[in-house]
């Protein structure tokens, strides 16, 4: 499941750094425990050779997402784009956030 030299390593680097942080010692042991685990999991990751190419539409539990994506993309594709015109006063950009719209002059 995990490099479990790898984690080893990690977590006692890190335990020695958390430790010399500043951390107290069960800080230390325990945040250096979880990132030996992900390092190990990553570790582990990172050495696995196989490469999965399956075609996710003949993947039964896949399948559905599959079209849905398919039909959302020809949906956006079809679309005509409509110019959407915005009638209201741009706010100013202030010192302390934005004011208010402009002042009208007469």
């Amino acid at each position: 499941m995990i490099n479990s030299t790898a984690a080893l390593k990690f977590w006692l680097v890190f335990l020695l750094w958390f430790w010399l942080a500043g951390f107290t010692a069960i800080q230390s042991i325990f945040l250096g425990a979880l990132a030996g685990w992900t390092g190990g999991l990553l570790s582990k990751w990172w050495s696995i050779k196989e490469v999965i190419d399956k075609d996710p539409k003949e993947d039964p539990i896949l399948r559905p997402v599959v079209q849905l994506s398919e039909s959302l993309s020809k949906l956006t594709r079809d679309r005509k784009r409509v110019p959407q015109h915005n009638n209201k006063p741009k706010m100013n950009p202030g010192w302390f956030g934005f004011t208010g719209p402009p002042k009208r002059r007469r």
